[in-house]
């Protein structure tokens, strides 16, 4: 498996995650916590720091294929409407309990990226 995943924030991020598999690509909406699981797929879900959200309406655009042996970069573009999914608000502020927000994104991103082996 090949995964992009684009993402931007401090101490909070959102964007995309595109994984290949089988010459097939699928387009998630990425958020991620560093601190705070804040993230639940559904209401009754436990929250979790990294979330990968189902999209409709996707499109992914790529300069060409990612090969882990060239290990180039890649120029993208994608599109997407997120399916829902919960977080929490009012977490850091003083006073204010936890409250539970339903939330669907909307996004269009251009991004370059560069290959990154893991262990």
């Amino acid at each position: 498996m090949l995964r992009i995943d684009g993402a931007f924030g401090l101490f909070e991020g959102l964007g995309f995650d595109i994984q290949t598999k089988d010459d097939k690509a699928t387009l998630y909406h990425l958020l991620s916590s560093d601190d705070t699981p804040m993230y639940a797929y559904t209401k009754n879900d436990d929250f979790i720091f990294r979330l990968e959200v189902p999209c409709t309406d996707t499109k992914i655009v790529l300069s060409e294929i990612p090969d882990p042996e060239k290990q180039q970069i890649i120029y993208g573009y994608v599109e997407f409407k997120s399916a829902d999914f919960y977080t929490m608000s009012n977490t850091f502020q003083e006073g204010k309990s936890s409250q539970l927000d339903k939330v669907r994104n909307n996004m269009k991103i251009y991004f370059r990226s560069g290959f990154l082996k893991l262990k």
